[in-house]
């Protein structure tokens, strides 16, 4: 018995002298599963598509305000030289001949479409005699001016929406009245979605005069 028990131990020794890996197996842990790499990655903004989106939304929200229905509304400042061949009761009773003056004034204005490319304007406002080459301190007088006109549209593409205007008004002073024909050309720049900046040069003429005008001002649309 003791000699089966000295082999066994024997054989076993052997064993493991043999194959020593098999003594260090039990005693490691199992190697660790390798966590894969998450790359993450940033979605690329085409802002040049973007900005012409944008661009193009605000181009048609300012055009729809020149659509049938929109509503104009706004204020002026006016500066004007005239020419006079018969200057009559326009400032006083007498005649007086080529009399030139100038002056300056402001005014306001409101404006109804009735299609993309047609409209009404009313206007009214204040004007003071500034300069005149004859007998200035005769001729002092403050000019009440009306007008009504139609406007022509050529395009509302972008921010300018010029114009062609042809109609008519009255001037009235302490001297009386006296009627006026219209023609001018004009524009709005669009400043916002619903403020624009309008200018205008207009020729007025009453036959016994002629009046070059011109007009700036901030135009509000509806």
């Amino acid at each position: 018995m003791k000699l089966m028990k000295h082999l066994i131990l024997l054989v076993l020794g052997l064993t493991f002298a043999a194959n020593p890996v098999l003594a260090d197996d039990n005693s490691k842990s199992p190697a660790p599963i390798p966590t894969p790499t998450v790359i993450e990655t940033t979605p690329v903004v085409n802002t040049s598509n973007q900005y012409a989106q944008n661009t193009s939304t605000s181009s048609s929200s300012t055009a729809d305000h020149y659509t049938k229905g929109s509503m104009h509304a706004g204020f002026f400042a006016l500066g004007y030289y005239e020419m006079n061949q018969a200057l009559d009761s326009l400032y006083f009773g007498s005649n007086i001949e080529d009399t030139n003056t100038a002056g300056l004034g402001f005014g306001a204005y409101y404006e109804y479409m009735f299609s993309e490319k047609l409209s009404v304007d009313l206007s009214a406002g204040f004007s003071r005699l500034m300069y005149t080459n004859k007998q200035r301190a005769i001729i002092q007088e403050n000019f009440f001016v009306m007008d009504a006109v139609g406007k022509y549209y050529f395009t509302h593409s972008g921010r300018f929406h010029p114009y062609v205007l042809l109609g008519a008004g009255i001037y009235a002073s302490s001297g009386g009245l006296a009627p006026v024909a219209d023609i001018g050309v004009g524009t709005y720049i669009d400043l916002a979605e619903n403020i624009s900046f309008k200018t205008e040069v207009i020729y007025k003429t009453a036959f016994v005069f002629n009046r070059a005008e011109a007009r700036v001002g901030i135009g509000f649309h509806f």
